[in-house]
């Protein structure tokens, strides 16, 4: 990958391919692009809170390849430890998972909690 541990640079490979898709430049943003954004992303999320199990929901990653290319990408930004810790885990694609989850906030902090 060509974006490392370095959010400033990140940010602005963002800003700048995002600004030149909005402008009408075609397929920009590749695929194999997303899947590097993605990576690096993750593996900065990974090294900070090196969590145990990481569970990935999308469309993309209903192909095997992308999926590889995806762990491929963050094992390559990770630190050693998170690395060997972390463990992924593919949902199957459902277009409804996060406004379930965000219901299930939402029931849980005006409905459950005030009722204690």
């Amino acid at each position: 990958g060509r974006f490392g541990l370095e959010p400033r640079r990140l940010l602005a490979d963002l800003e700048r391919d995002f600004t030149r898709a909005v402008e009408g430049e075609p397929a920009f943003i590749t695929r194999e692009m997303a899947e590097e954004y993605l990576g690096a992303a993750l593996a900065n999320m990974i090294n900070l809170i090196s969590p145990g199990t990481v569970l990935i929901d999308g469309h993309i990653f209903s192909l095997e390849q992308n999926r590889t290319r995806l762990v491929e990408e963050v094992k390559n930004h990770t630190l050693i430890t998170n690395r060997e810790q972390a463990r992924f885990t593919f949902l199957p694609y459902d277009v409804y998972r996060g406004a379930r989850g965000g219901a299930s906030i939402a029931v849980k902090a005006f409905f459950l909690e005030d009722a204690l």
